[in-house]
């Protein structure tokens, strides 16, 4: 098996995008966990034992290697926030609309909150994105 990472550090906490390949005739498993969180790391432990044959604690070991192994490399930071004017060009904004009008469009939004690392809270995280983006609204929620 092979980890591979790409971290992020998002509201003080190491966030880590990890696959896990077993062979080249499978599709690797991939998620987003806190390494951190033990509770995240139980449960990629777990996903990955339940995929291989290897003993969690080997595979613990492992992650353990790759988050200490990353540590030690630059970490991307959250952008703060920018008040300033947005100007998209005529190709950026078509691209967002077509974004936009995606009939698929929920779903991308609760991938990008899984991805960040909200675990279980689907139906409240698209509640709140749906309640705050209604601000721009004449009415708003």
């Amino acid at each position: 098996m092979q980890l591979t990472c790409e971290m992020v550090r998002l509201n003080g906490q190491m966030r880590a995008r990890v696959s896990a390949a077993y062979s080249d005739a499978e599709p690797p498993y991939v998620d987003c966990i806190s390494l951190d969180s033990a509770r995240s790391r139980a449960r990629f432990v777990k996903m990955v034992g339940d995929r291989s044959d290897l003993p969690p604690q080997e595979i613990e070991r492992e992650l353990l290697r790759l988050a200490a192994e990353q540590s030690k490399q630059p970490v991307l930071v959250a952008a703060e926030r920018d008040d300033a004017p947005v100007t998209l060009s005529d190709e950026q904004r078509a691209e967002a609309e077509e974004y936009l009008r995606s009939p698929t469009l929920f779903k991308r939004i609760a991938d990008d909150i899984d991805v960040i690392g909200v675990e279980g809270e689907l139906e409240l995280s698209m509640t709140i994105y749906l309640v705050l983006s209604s601000r721009c609204l004449k009415n708003p929620l």
